[in-house]
């Protein structure tokens, strides 16, 4: 891909936006069936494991600078466990308590994180325009959140917990996009969603070794239904997903970039209505009209000005 910094056109960003939100949205459906056999911790490591080493299979032989994780491997590090380890783990967490549409929900809260930080650290100018995009993206949210909460049972403390769990993921994504577009804007999108994701793994491995890994994996391979999750989660929702979403960071901004989580609990409580059974909000077309038309206008002015280029 183009390391370069210049916008993309608007079809193009629309086009990688709605492929983010399809895969990102089943990636829920994935960690929803991965869970009844793998715990959350083993679940993310083995996603960020296989996903790091799948983009360096199938894109790394088109680099040539391999001097930049010497430089840079700190701070790759830092992106790797925002972007990655804590997210995915607190993702593997809720998905015990929490249906898949309901985290692909709460998943919306990031461009509102992402925007506070950008103003912050990016000199991202908020517009009016972005502002009312965000406030309706957010009613369209609660509007397909609260017959989720109405029906879901959350007297206990794990369930609440699990809400709470998402809602740190979404920080984490905040802090993690902003950060790549401060400090690694110079990095081409495969190493970032190679070497993040490896060195996120790596640190990731102590947790993974305590957690019983073996029966769990056996169990997988033995079951082509899990096999397919995790591979779909870990090549297609991580590998590919991320070398994209980078790509869309240097070239959109972060704001832009997260703004296609508006999107993704469409395609969440979609996949999860089709292969898991869980019933379809009837309020779910108003709030498809209202988070549609947020992202519009969070797009809108495609160029984010930025203090670092």
């Amino acid at each position: 891909m183009n390391t370069s910094n210049s916008p993309i056109s608007p079809l193009k960003e629309a086009a990688i936006i709605i492929f983010l939100a399809a895969v990102w949205g089943a990636s829920f459906l994935f960690m929803r069936i991965l869970i009844q056999v793998i715990p959350p911790i083993v679940m993310a490591n083995l996603r960020i494991l296989l996903a790091g080493i799948g983009v360096y299979i199938f894109f790394f032989h088109s680099k040539k600078n391999h001097n930049d994780l010497a430089d840079n491997w700190k701070k790759y590090l830092i992106v790797g466990i925002f972007n990655s380890a804590v997210p995915f783990s607190l993702y593997g967490f809720a998905a015990q308590y929490l249906p898949a549409g309901y985290s692909a929900i709460l998943n919306a809260l990031t461009p509102l994180f992402t925007a506070v930080l950008a103003s912050i650290y990016l000199d991202s100018k908020i517009t009016k325009t972005k502002l009312l995009g965000l406030f309706i993206g957010f009613l369209g949210v609660y509007v397909l959140m609260q017959p989720k909460i109405a029906q879901a049972d959350l007297h206990g403390s794990l369930p609440v917990l699990a809400m709470f769990a998402c809602i740190g993921a979404t920080m984490c994504y905040a802090v993690g996009s902003t950060y790549t577009k401060k400090k690694l804007y110079n990095s081409s999108s495969e190493n970032l969603a190679c070497y993040t994701q490896i060195l996120a793994a790596l640190v990731m491995l102590p947790l993974w070794i305590f957690n019983a890994p073996i029966d769990s994996l056996t169990t997988v391979i033995t079951t082509p239904k899990l096999i397919v999750s995790l591979f779909g989660l870990a090549f297609i929702c991580s590998s590919l997903a991320y070398v994209l979403f980078f790509y869309l960071i240097k070239h959109s901004g972060t704001v832009k970039a997260t703004s296609t989580t508006f999107v993704i609990p469409l395609f969440g409580i979609l996949w999860a209505y089709i292969f898991l059974g869980e019933e379809l909000p009837h309020t779910a077309y108003i709030s498809a009209a209202l988070i549609i038309s947020s992202t519009i206008l969070v797009l809108k002015n495609p160029k984010i000005q930025t203090a670092v280029g």
